[in-house]
């Protein structure tokens, strides 16, 4: 979700920004492109390699509004041959239409055994008007209509808090 994410930038000494290759290449949506952020020695490593620049905190927390305002997956991850165990060098903002990582993971249900999220989501009934905003929003199919009503899949939340944002009447909320 976008508080842990923004934890993990505020570590960070130095912050890159380059395009999402992904979306380059499969170009599927019409989601922002240029949000593609890298931390320290990967964010070193792609402004002399790729062309990334260096970007502020705040304007790191810019992209990560736009993205989460477009409907976009946070994710958080190391990777490559500078990978250490347990750090995060890379934060992409992705989609299912377009992410390798993430439309395998749905197309093929392995969401619980390859992503692990720290939150997931709760849903006030009550206060619920089964408005269908939430369902629209979910990348994972955690949130669905059915016979009129919201019906939620827990085992399918990986709490990006995108239903969160989106709910008019305020009824879900994030939780560790």
């Amino acid at each position: 979700n976008t508080e842990n994410v923004r934890r993990i930038l505020s570590r960070a000494r130095l912050i890159s920004l380059m395009d999402c290759y992904c979306r380059l290449t499969f170009g599927h949506c019409d989601a922002p492109v240029n949000v593609c952020l890298d931390l320290d020695q990967v964010a070193e490593r792609h402004i002399r390699e790729l062309g990334a620049r260096e970007i502020t905190f705040d304007e790191a927390l810019d992209v990560l509004e736009k993205t989460h305002e477009a409907g976009l997956v946070h994710m958080a991850y190391g990777h490559g041959e500078l990978y250490e165990p347990g750090v995060i060098n890379s934060i992409c903002s992705c989609c299912t239409c377009c992410c390798g990582v993430l439309a395998g993971v749905q197309r093929f249900g392995l969401f619980p055994h390859l992503l692990t999220s720290h939150a997931s989501t709760v849903t006030d009934l009550s206060a619920c008007i089964d408005c269908g905003d939430c369902v629209d929003r979910c990348q994972f199919g955690a949130r669905e209509m059915s016979d009129g009503s919201l019906a939620f899949h827990q085992d399918f939340c990986y709490g990006c808090g995108l239903c969160v944002s989106t709910c008019p009447t305020y009824a879900i909320t994030l939780v560790d």
